[in-house]
């Protein structure tokens, strides 16, 4: 992580690719770090809810999914995220 350069675009595009490639423990430091200085990139709380899901991680998952969920009513897969795990 310290590698990285402080650059959220790059921080988010790594982290993505880890987690597309079924490691989410390694992209959730990335993703935390792009969601801490920008709390409203919507695509990083996504992500990072999807990978606190694969950890089992659930109340951190649904924080994520409810932030979306507070800044764009309408995201499709924050509120069938919300759904599923039974809670608003």
């Amino acid at each position: 992580d310290r590698e990285l350069p402080d650059n959220p675009k790059i921080r988010f595009l790594t982290a993505g690719l880890l987690l597309a490639r079924g490691r989410p423990a390694e992209a959730v430091p990335g993703l935390e770090w792009v969601v801490e200085r920008q709390p409203n990139h919507l695509s990083a709380r996504l992500n990072l809810g999807e990978a606190y899901l694969a950890l089992s991680r659930r109340e951190q998952a649904l924080s994520q999914y409810r932030a979306v969920a507070a800044l764009d009513p309408s995201n499709a897969l924050a509120q069938r995220r919300l759904t599923e795990l039974g809670r608003r």
